[in-house]
């Protein structure tokens, strides 16, 4: 997946570099769907497709992950017909915990280290 934790500039060859990754999947899974068979896209596309996917959003502005070029790609690839499983499960829900890094102090309150 473009663009990993270690890449969060919002400027620079890394967010074309992800926008044209987008659009090659959305091509890809475009026709994909239109073949008619059973087919799941899974894994971390590393988008925070709404505030509610991270804490502390404004900590986040100006991450690539968090831009909004990024989002749109991703709201155009699930536009598609595809779900957002986690947003279908629990669409209003923060994520728990992110344990990367030391980043346990963004953790959602009401979890261990967020109460």
């Amino acid at each position: 997946m473009p663009l990993s934790a270690e890449r969060q500039s919002g400027a620079g060859p890394e967010i074309h570099y992800k926008l044209r990754w987008f659009e090659r999947l959305e091509e890809h899974a475009g026709g994909l769907l239109a073949s008619g068979a059973p087919i799941v896209l899974a894994g971390d596309y590393n988008v925070m497709r709404t505030e509610l996917d991270v804490y502390a959003p404004e900590r986040w502005v100006d991450d690539a992950l968090f831009r909004p070029e990024v989002r749109e790609a991703f709201r155009r690839l699930t536009g598609q017909g595809w779900t957002d499983a986690l947003r279908a499960l629990h669409p209003n829900e923060r994520p728990r915990l992110d344990r990367r890094r030391g980043n346990e102090e963004r953790a959602a309150p009401g979890t261990k280290r967020g109460r």
